[in-house]
């Protein structure tokens, strides 16, 4: 029988443990709140004697001397709340509820069992009999609760999301709030507050609870934005009954770059009243066999899943991106096999039940039962941010690769033709002619120039050209240290290798310059980076902007060096050609015509690609702030503003950056 769960994306097992809060340590207009510490306990077997539910000021544990017929308890009781809440003005409860029995039973083998009598004893004396020699760890709470005090804030709370709080006034009568927390979660996200009495405290309100379920909102931020991910599972065995709740044990299918089945109990918690109706489909689980939209989904992902078994390099945005996926439109490499060779340091299960090589690597998956129980995610490494995370397979999709990239280079016919040629024959060898096995097999690119020249831009174009991953590095990601760069480097190289990607070394000069007796560490940075690059197998670009500092021995191991020259006026009536066309589809509204009008007159300017690109976005954003649409006159307005600062740099240090650069014997321009 197979059964579906309501789980939110990327969530644990459903049972997970509660994670305890500390209230956070934020005053606003004095809103801070009264924590009790409340200790429940079942009054069963060693604890018949235990109050069955008692209060404190300070967090509960047992101490030393104690015996296991101890009660869980703090130093500091609280005898009457009622008095307490009549004499302190209190807006705000926070409730800790602790477990006597759980947490007697997490310590049992701390006890020191005590020789007992010779003689007969009964069994509940038993428990007296042993020791404690040291205080116990603080407890940690089952579950927290917010009960809201105060009159106004209550009133507040009620008139903008309609929660009840009734007042608290005795323990026995107190209106557990916890509901709360999740619907002023909702709240934070929709904040409607108008500005008057009742709501200068809902704000406050809102605002602590901002600060003290921080993690959990994040959590839940992170959720809604990836949606609800439906999982499926195969009762194995009949569900038992346990602690008024449904347990289910199941099997499911799970992938560490191998299939294999995993056996886990999925609880159904009983909530319900004895007569009431519920439909199954409003269960948290529930025969699969009743949901045809969810089994077609289920068959859709885990047909999307099978996909990506094998490394799939793809493009992923989630419906609403999350924390993690902050970039538009990113990209990813699905490849769980890679994942779990670098982090996985756990020997595998024995007797796990695999799926076999050869159905392994049918074009289709085993049967219908096998497609459904597959995971909703896989894991796959961010190429905009440098990490692993979970990807839903629901929301991968297939590259759209820009072939015409390479085109737009606005570099020579000549140097364009031979990187060409060079990444053809690269991609298509499959020999090396070094007589050493390994060594030199790598396409290294050298392109140096000034900023904006096209450097950056070109090892982009060359990874669309050849539809390969592009894995940008700055000396900013690898570090100095020697040993540090040495790991760092052959990790990304190991990552490039295995990917097939275009490594690109940003602004790689700290690697490039010139060794010298008196800087020992930094030698050392470049004998590693020599060293690395000489086994490397793949397509490497380095790019620099002081070329004049180069270490001879990179001249053996670059296949091409490059100069980007400083752009002339036809290289930047060309660029402000290829952006501004550009404009007809990304800002229909733009005048990009009478922009293309002004083409002669935009070359005059001086500026690079990057300071063209970034006068084109300045002066949309000027344009929307103006409420008109872009036109000429919004680029010359940022232009000139640009220029002005240019000036300035050049008033203030008596020469350009370029004739600095020449100064200094960095490069020449």
């Amino acid at each position: 029988m197979s059964l579906t769960t309501k789980r939110r994306a990327g969530s644990e097992p459903i049972d997970r443990p509660f994670k305890a809060h500390k209230p956070a340590p934020v005053q606003t207009n004095n809103f801070v709140p009264f924590i009790i510490h409340r200790v429940k306990c079942s009054k069963q077997k060693d604890h018949t004697d235990h109050p069955r539910q008692a209060d404190y000021f300070d967090a509960p544990s047992l101490f030393y001397g104690d015996s296991r017929a101890s009660n869980l308890r703090g130093e500091e009781k609280i005898d009457d709340i009622d008095e307490y809440l009549e004499n302190h003005e209190i807006i705000l409860i926070w409730v800790k509820v602790y477990s006597c029995d759980a947490y007697l039973e997490s310590i049992r083998d701390q006890f020191e069992v005590l020789r007992a009598p010779l003689h007969p004893m009964h069994p509940m004396l038993m428990r007296h009999f042993s020791f404690l020699h040291a205080d116990g760890d603080e407890a940690t709470p089952e579950r927290e609760e917010i009960n809201i005090i105060d009159d106004i804030i209550k009133d507040a709370v009620k008139e903008a999301i309609d929660i009840r709080c009734e007042r608290i006034s005795t323990a026995a009568r107190t209106q557990e709030s916890s509901a709360a927390v999740n619907r002023l979660y909702l709240h934070l996200r929709q904040p409607d507050i108008q500005a008057d009495e009742s709501a200068e405290g809902l704000e406050d309100l809102l605002k602590y609870m901002e600060m003290a379920f921080e993690e959990e909102y994040q959590d839940a931020d992170d959720s809604f934005a990836r949606g609800g991910q439906p999982r499926a599972y195969l009762l194995k065995e009949w569900p038992r009954w346990e602690d008024d709740n449904f347990v289910l044990p199941c099997v499911t299918w799970s992938f560490d770059g191998q299939f294999f089945q995993e056996e886990e109990e999925v609880t159904l918690e009983y909530t319900f009243e004895a007569q009431e109706e519920v439909a199954i489909t409003d269960l948290p689980v529930y025969p699969l066999r009743v949901d045809d939209d969810v089994r077609a989904r289920l068959m859709k992902r885990g047909a999307a899943f099978w996909k990506c078994r094998n490394r799939q390099f793809v493009s992923y945005t989630p419906s609403s991106l999350t924390v993690e996926v902050s970039k538009s439109n990113p990209r990813y490499m699905v490849d769980a096999r890679t994942y779990h060779h670098v982090h996985s340091e756990k020997i595998p299960e024995a007797g796990r039940q695999y799926l076999s090589k050869d159905e392994h690597d049918q074009e289709l998956p085993p049967n219908e039962t096998f497609q459904i129980l597959l995971p909703a995610d896989i894991q796959g490494f961010g190429f905009h941010d440098k990490k692993w995370i979970s990807v839903s397979v629901e929301e991968v999709r297939d590259i759209q690769w820009n072939a015409e990239a390479f085109n737009h280079l606005v570099l020579k016919h000549t140097k364009k033709e031979l990187i060409k040629a060079l990444v053809a024959k690269h991609t298509a060898a499959s020999d090396t002619s070094d007589v050493i096995e390994g060594k030199g097999n790598g396409l290294i690119l050298l392109l140096h120039g000034g900023p904006g020249t096209g450097k950056t831009l070109t090892a982009e174009s060359v990874a669309e050209l050849t539809e390969r991953p592009l894995y940008r590095v700055t000396c900013g990601d690898i570090g100095t240290n020697a040993e540090e760069v040495e790991r760092y480097l052959e990790s990304v190289l190991y990552l490039g290798t295995v990917w097939q990607c275009v490594v690109l070394l940003d602004e790689a000069d700290v690697f490039l310059e010139e060794r010298t007796q008196q800087d020992l560490k930094r030698n050392a940075l470049v004998s590693v980076f020599l060293r690395v690059l000489e086994y490397y197998s793949g397509i490497l670009v380095l790019t620099s902007n002081r070329i004049g500092t180069f270490d001879e021995a990179f001249k053996s191991r670059v296949q091409l060096t490059l100069h980007y020259p400083t752009l002339d006026e036809a290289s930047r009536r060309r660029i402000w050609s290829n952006f501004i066309t550009r404009l007809h589809r990304t800002n229909p509204e733009a005048k990009a015509d009478q922009i293309l009008d002004k083409l002669e007159e935009l070359g005059t300017f001086k500026l690079n690609g990057r300071e063209i690109r970034n006068s084109i976005r300045t002066a949309m954003l000027l344009a929307e702030f103006r409420g008109e649409s872009l036109q000429y006159s919004h680029l010359q307005d940022v232009i000139d503003v640009s220029n002005e600062f240019e000036q300035y740099l050049c008033d203030t240090h008596g020469h350009s950056a370029s004739e600095s650069a020449r100064f200094q014997r960095i490069r020449k321009d």
